[in-house]
């Protein structure tokens, strides 16, 4: 995607803003809460760029219309003492990520997941219906607001890792990190670099496990223990169908490739037929069979008695 500066507006500087705290920070910038001179709070985040990717995330966010993601309200760059160039995006300040409502509630009502996970869905169904790949889905980038301590609303946000699909493959060969590791599609630990919008639906299959269970689905402290778990969970049927390199059984020592079948018990009986089967058609390996999942009959059904 081309940036045109010309066609955007470069508005309001730090100057014009008084930096509150630092909310948090991550692998693509630090947020901040800001307030302008009218007394309006925001959210201010500050990514040092390098000039060969100047300005993606911008253009991409720019473009982004839907209520179920995070607009932009204006940017601009700006040099610290040292010379080194910061971009600058000022958003809509909300109340917290998913990530930290977990923390603090360890997991989500069925009700609620419900709720959650179609906004969710719909802001990432418009990102797939513009050929946009989040890249980047966890709990930290799902964004809440809350009124009288209930969640309101529900924005898909942090564009930095985004890319359109239509883009070279080859292209893509260079980036070497994607999504944060529990939240990671198995094709990208397996060097398959021609990956599409399916990677973002794995990510939200972890994160509704995760919503629904309380702990993530797969969890390792390296790539490989991440997949020796990941395998040890769902087994190794179908596995081939994405690795590339057949020497990667032996640079991993993967013994545990012997199990084909997927343990049906990692999903917890006491949540609904449906959101099991949900999160079964979300954590498939072969990209191509990972349901869209608002299709999903979990969205539609009553669930009063799961409150």
């Amino acid at each position: 995607m081309e940036l045109n500066l010309k066609r955007m507006q470069m508005t309001p500087q730090i100057s014009h803003f008084k930096i509150k705290k630092r909310l948090g920070s991550g692998s693509f910038g630090t947020v901040f809460s800001i307030e302008d001179k009218q007394g309006r709070s925001w959210a201010l985040k500050r990514v040092a760029k390098k000039k060969q990717k100047m300005g993606r995330e911008i253009s991409i966010q720019a473009r982004v219309n839907h209520k179920n993601c995070l607009p932009l309200s204006h940017w601009f760059f700006s040099t610290d003492l040292d010379g080194n160039l910061w971009q600058n995006t000022v958003m809509p300040l909300m109340s917290m990520s998913l990530c930290r409502y977990l923390k603090a509630n360890k997991f989500l009502s069925q009700p609620l997941t419900q709720y959650v996970f179609t906004e969710i869905l719909k802001g990432l169904e418009y990102l797939h219906s513009q050929n946009l790949c989040h890249r980047d889905v966890t709990p930290s980038n799902i964004l809440l607001e809350l009124r009288h301590d209930a969640i309101s609303r529900v924005v898909i946000s942090d564009f930095g890792a985004s890319a359109e699909m239509e883009e070279d493959a080859l292209s893509r060969r260079h980036i070497t990190y994607i999504t944060a590791r529990n939240y990671r599609a198995p094709e990208l630990f397996l060097g398959v670099y021609d990956y599409g919008l399916p990677v973002d639906l794995w990510s939200i299959g972890c994160i509704l496990f995760e919503c629904s269970v309380g702990s993530p689905a797969f969890s390792g402290k390296t790539d490989a223990d991440h997949l020796r778990d990941m395998f040890s969970v769902l087994g190794s049927k179908d596995i081939d169908f994405i690795i590339l390199d057949r020497d990667i059984y032996e640079i991993y020592q993967w013994d545990v490739l012997g199990k084909d079948e997927e343990d049906e018990e990692y999903v917890p009986d006491h949540l609904h037929e449906r959101l099991k089967d949900l999160i079964h058609s979300l954590l498939v390996y072969v990209p191509a069979k990972r349901l869209k999942a608002l299709a999903h009959p979990f969205f539609s059904c009553d669930l009063s008695d799961f409150a």
